[in-house]
């Protein structure tokens, strides 16, 4: 986000179509294309990948309780698979690009609660601490006891220092400890299970 404004700042047009958000079961209030959109392929129970350019020119408003925000598509596809009835969800694939980071924003400003879950690794205690951090999502099923309880499921070792963890300082300490990565694909079907 910093450095689009940078370069938008000294003239340069920044690109809005690469940056895109891959929802699920994700419906909008509105009467726009994308608000169309998002009813016709919650209803088919498929994804739909937005732009940052679409959530610039037709901002989402959403009226569901809580949406659940993943790192991995897996996850999603997972729960095209199972016939998603739960909450909608938002992935980041990844490290959140702006268009992710502006979905989130106009759920939130919406009165929607962010709910959300990344790998136990590294990279995914950054992504968590970046999107509570900046646009107030909830930590879920990302404590130590849910690292634990997930461990027998994965032998992968951490590379890298593993940053601190404010939700919940435990967690933190459990991996440098164990030294161990659980990804989002180990403990998916835990996750969606909450919703059967």
């Amino acid at each position: 986000e910093e450095t689009r404004a940078l370069w938008a700042g000294a003239g340069v047009a920044t690109d809005a179509l690469s940056p895109v958000v891959l929802t699920l079961a994700l419906t909008a209030t509105g009467d726009d294309p994308v608000s169309h959109t998002l009813g016709a392929m919650a209803a088919a129970g498929e994804p739909v990948s937005l732009t940052l350019s679409q959530l610039q020119r037709w901002p989402v408003t959403c009226a569901a309780h809580e949406v659940l925000v993943v790192e991995n598509p897996s996850v999603l596809a997972e729960a095209v698979r199972l016939g998603w009835r739960g909450p909608p969800l938002v992935c980041t694939s990844g490290w959140p690009t702006v268009a992710v980071l502006s979905l989130l924003r106009q759920l939130r400003a919406s009165g929607v609660a962010l709910l959300g879950h990344a790998d136990f690794d590294p990279s995914g205690l950054e992504i968590m601490g970046m999107l509570v951090d900046r646009v107030g999502v909830r930590p879920w099923r990302m404590g130590a006891a849910d690292y634990l309880a997930s461990l027998a499921r994965s032998s992968t070792p951490i590379s890298g220092r593993v940053p601190e963890t404010p939700w919940d300082p435990t967690l933190g300490e459990q991996m440098r400890r164990r030294r161990i990565v659980v990804y989002e694909e180990d403990v998916r079907a835990d996750l969606l299970s909450e919703w059967d």
